[in-house]
């Protein structure tokens, strides 16, 4: 699903409703669809995948982030994915 897609759907999914560029990209359906079939997923030591998947993010390079087509600096994905990262180790 590309880790600067998922931050960026995701921050519009808790975050900022009006927040769309994850749109930018023809595939979006598909990756909502990968998206919403590993929500529920968890690794093998029980940490939700989409937490798993924001912390590992967070580590990224932002010049690597930053080679996306949605328009988006990797510095602003990291900023995005850690404002998420609260958010999601919330039991829900």
């Amino acid at each position: 699903m590309g880790a600067t897609w998922f931050i960026s759907y995701l921050y519009h999914i808790e975050i900022d409703r009006n927040h769309r560029n994850w749109e930018r990209l023809k595939t979006h359906h598909n990756r909502i669809s990968a998206f919403k079939r590993t929500q529920k997923q968890s690794t093998e030591d029980g940490v939700a995948m989409h937490l798993h998947y924001i912390k590992q993010i967070c580590l990224m390079s932002p010049k690597r982030l930053a080679t996306n087509r949605i328009g988006l600096s990797g510095i602003s994905v990291i900023k995005m994915a850690k404002e998420l990262l609260p958010l999601m180790a919330q039991p829900k």
